[in-house]
């Protein structure tokens, strides 16, 4: 009994500290599910409009963070060296 409870500590801390990412990732894929539904309802150009659109906010999203992954590196050392 005791092996099971500390088993589950750092089940419970990881999900005490990542909670807020669940419930954003999540609440953004219901957003992205309701402008899908209000696009539909409004025309297949529309649809097609936030299709293309969303396809660009992705490229520019994965672009950026790929900068900001890059520099992650070489900013933490600097600051590391006091430079």
């Amino acid at each position: 009994m005791a092996m099971a409870t500390h088993a589950t500590r750092p089940v419970r801390a990881l999900l005490a500290i990542s909670w807020p990412l669940i419930a954003t990732y999540s609440l953004q894929a219901v957003i992205g599910l309701t402008d899908t539904w209000f696009a539909a309802r409004i025309s297949a150009e529309a649809l097609a409009g936030l299709g293309a659109q969303s396809f660009l906010n992705l490229a520019v999203f994965v672009g950026l963070g790929g900068v900001a992954f890059a520099v992650q590196v070489p900013v933490a050392q600097a600051v590391g060296a006091g430079q």
